[in-house]
């Protein structure tokens, strides 16, 4: 399946992300769980319960996060995706090379593909909703204005969540299979920071909870000194 993305110019999304990383300071949560439970001292407060229904399969993510944008980003990566696939294209746009077989707990079963990842950090906009944001982000990706909210986990007035998406394929531009794709976005210091997975509708119960557990175990540092604020 092609990447969506693959299809726009990297240049297309600076004006999401100005081309440049700015700095931000957020904490990341403890990753043993793939529903977390976030402290009080927390600057960013994601859902307690995410309303995004369970997978079949237990969460697995690379045994170490992977830093982006000079060290600001410390991702704890589903299965599948690393260093080398997944890699900077911009100072504040990364995205996945290629397809990535992830996970399956079914034994005798091929692991689930993630035909598509993208983590990007951009100045935020305190006028514009999350609603407005998540369109604007959409857009930039390539996905069609038809794609479908089925699933969402928010908390407005941190202007933070997760949301899922039914991608309707669109053969004429390359995309012949459907989609259907995790969008997480967490604003802190200013900055909006969003990631995306994007797998076949057959696959999401098998992966859904290493997704879900790759973005909110997400952390971030200021980049001086290379030291994240992770549990």
């Amino acid at each position: 399946m092609t990447p969506r993305s693959a299809r726009l110019p990297i240049a297309a999304l600076c004006w999401l992300t100005a081309c440049a990383a700015p700095s931000a300071t957020i904490a990341a949560e403890d990753p043993a769980s793939p529903w977390l439970e976030i402290s009080e001292s927390q600057p960013v407060h994601e859902p307690r319960r995410p309303s995004i229904e369970r997978g079949e399969c237990p969460a697995q993510l690379g045994t170490a996060p992977v830093a982006y944008f000079e060290g600001r980003v410390w991702m704890h990566l589903p299965k599948g995706m690393t260093e080398d696939n997944f890699v900077e294209f911009q100072p504040a746009f990364a995205r996945s090379t290629v397809a990535a077989e992830s996970t399956n707990c079914h034994p005798d079963m091929p692991g689930a593909m993630i035909n598509f990842m993208a983590l990007t950090m951009f100045e935020d906009d305190p006028s514009k909703r999350l609603a407005e944001l998540r369109t604007d982000i959409l857009e930039a990706l390539g996905y069609p204005a038809d794609s479908v909210l089925v699933e969402r986990a928010e908390l407005p007035d941190a202007r933070a969540g997760l949301w899922v998406y039914e991608v309707p394929a669109m053969p004429d531009t390359g995309t012949p299979e459907p989609a259907k794709m995790l969008l997480s976005m967490r604003s802190a210091h200013g900055n909006m920071f969003v990631i995306v997975y994007e797998v076949h509708p057959n696959a999401w119960s098998v992966i859904v909870n290493t997704l879900v557990q790759s973005a909110l175990s997400t952390g971030y540092t200021s980049g001086s000194s290379g030291n994240t604020t992770e549990k």
